[in-house]
C-alpha cells in the first residue's frame, strides 16, 4: 500500500517486482513514471486514481498476467509502450480525457478483443496496437486526426474499421497484413478521399456508411427486427425512430453510433441483443419499455456519458436483474 503522502510513482519504482500481485495507489499521486511496474508479471488488476493525469513510457511493459485495468478520468496522456505485452488484457476503456495514445502504447496486446476510443483523442501513435490478433472491430472517433505507422499492423481478426471524416493523415503501412480485413466504413461522398490516404490494395474495401437522412434513422412500421450491424459505425446518426412493429434488437446493430445521445425503446420490444449499443459515447439517456424480457451482455459498454436509464415506476429492481451492476446507479424510474 503506497501512502498518501506520496505524488509520484517515479521511474523503475517497482521494476520487475516479479511476486508483486495488488498494488493501491492513493489519490495523491499525480503521475505513474516510465517503467514504474515494468515486468511485474504477476500483477494481476489495478485501478489508477482520477488524480493521476499522466502515465508514462513502458509504465506496464510485460505485465502479462495483467487482466483488469481502470485508468482514472484525469489521465489526458497514455504514454509510448505503457501496456506492451499486457497479454492478459482482453478490453480496456479509455477515458474521455485521454487526447493521446502513443506509439506502441498496446503494441502485442495479442488477446485484447475489445477497445473503446474516446472522443477525446486526437492521434493514434505508431504501433499503438501493432499485432492485438484478436482485435476484430474499430471505430476511429472523429476527434483523430492522424494514424500513425504500423498502428494496426497485424491485427489479424480484424474485419471491420470506420473512420471519421476528421482523419487527414493514415500512414501507409497503418493496417498492413491486417489479413481478416472485410470492410473500411467512411461517411457517404467520401470514397475518393481516403482512396488518396490509404493504399490501393484497400481501395477495394472502402465502403459508405448506410444513408442516413438529416441524422436521423425513420424505420419504417411493419419492420419486426432490427437487422445485426444494421447501422454499424453510423457516425452521423442523431436519433433512430423505432416503431412499435419492432420486436428484437440484434447484436451490434448501433455499435459505434457516436453522434447518438439519447433513444427511446418503444413498448413492445422484448430483446436487446448483446453489444447493441457499444461504443456509444455520447449516448446520454435511454428510455427501456416493461416488454424488454432481454438485454445482451455488453449491450451499453463504453457509453462513458450515459446519465440515466428511464424506467417505467416500480420497475427499478426488475431492470436490475437485465442490466450489469455498473448501471445500477443510472437506473431511474419515471
Amino acid at each position: 500500500v503506497i501512502p498518501n503522502s506520496v505524488t509520484e510513482i517515479g521511474s523503475e519504482a517497482f521494476w520487475c517486482c516479479s511476486r508483486l500481485k495488488n498494488i493501491v495507489i492513493p489519490d495523491s499521486v499525480t503521475e505513474i513514471g516510465d517503467e514504474a511496474l515494468y515486468g511485474c508479471k504477476n500483477l494481476t488488476s489495478i485501478v489508477i486514481p482520477d488524480s493521476v493525469t499522466r502515465i508514462k513510457s513502458k509504465a506496464f511493459w510485460d505485465c502479462a498476467n495483467l487482466t483488469s485495468i481502470e485508468i482514472g478520468n484525469s489521465v489526458t496522456e497514455i504514454g509510448s509502450s505503457a501496456f506492451v505485452l499486457c497479454e492478459s488484457l482482453t478490453s480496456i476503456e479509455i477515458p474521455d480525457s485521454v487526447t493521446t495514445i502513443g506509439n506502441g502504447a498496446f503494441r502485442g496486446c495479442k488477446n485484447l478483443t475489445s477497445i473503446v476510443i474516446p472522443n477525446s483523442v486526437t492521434e493514434i501513435g505508431s504501433e499503438a496496437f501493432w499485432c492485438c490478433s484478436r482485435l476484430k472491430n474499430i471505430v476511429i472517433p472523429d476527434s483523430v486526426t492522424e494514424i500513425g505507422s504500423k498502428a494496426f499492423w497485424c491485427c489479424l481478426r480484424l474485419k471491420n474499421i470506420v473512420i471519421p471524416d476528421s482523419v487527414t493523415m493514415i500512414e501507409k503501412d497503418a493496417f498492413s497484413h491486417c489479413t481478416a480485413l472485410k470492410k473500411i466504413y467512411v461517411s457517404k461522398g467520401k470514397v475518393d478521399y481516403f482512396k488518396k490516404l490509404l493504399p490501393t490494395e484497400l481501395h477495394d474495401k472502402i465502403v459508405e456508411n448506410n444513408k442516413i437522412i438529416d441524422g436521423i434513422v425513420v424505420i419504417p412500421h411493419g419492420v419486426t427486427m432490427i437487422s445485426e450491424k444494421a447501422f454499424y459505425g453510423c457516425t452521423e446518426i442523431k436519433g433512430i425512430n423505432i416503431p412499435k412493429s419492432i420486436k428484437t434488437i440484434c447484436e451490434r446493430s448501433f455499435y459505434g453510433c457516436i453522434g447518438l445521445t439519447k433513444i427511446e425503446i418503444p413498448e413492445g420490444i422484448t430483446t436487446i441483443e448483446k453489444r447493441v449499443f457499444y461504443g456509444c459515447y455520447n449516448l446520454k439517456s435511454i428510455v427501456l419499455p416493461d416488454s424488454i424480457t432481454e438485454i445482451g451482455e455488453k449491450a451499453f459498454y463504453g457509453c462513458m456519458a450515459l446519465e440515466k436509464i428511464c424506467v417505467f415506476k416500480g420497475k427499478k429492481d426488475y431492470f436490475k436483474r437485465l442490466l450489469p451492476a455498473e448501471l445500477h446507479d443510472k437506473i431511474v424510474e419515471r
